[in-house]
């Protein structure tokens, strides 16, 4: 039985969730005039503006980028932990 996670497969499934969630956001905060405005949303989103599409496709980057990151940490422990777990 193959226990080994991918890093590949989970920064994918990861970045696709997040991207939709972001999608979500950004669709929500155009119908919510001057919502996406405020401190917290704003620094939260790294000070980049959603209602470009340049900041669009910078955040779906960046989205990717924490994505890849959060998998490669996940994995790698995982991948080191569940050999001593199983036995």
């Amino acid at each position: 039985m193959k226990t080994n996670l991918s890093i590949k497969a989970v920064g994918i499934s990861v970045s696709a969730v997040l991207a939709a969630l972001s999608t979500l956001l950004m669709l929500a905060s155009l119908f919510l005039v001057g919502s996406a405005e405020n401190g917290s949303v704003q620094a939260a989103l790294l000070g980049i503006s959603w209602h470009t599409i340049v900041g669009f496709q910078l955040g779906l980057l960046a989205i990717v980028v924490v994505g890849f990151a959060f998998s490669a940490a996940f994995v790698s422990i995982y991948n080191l932990t569940i050999p001593l777990v199983i036995g």
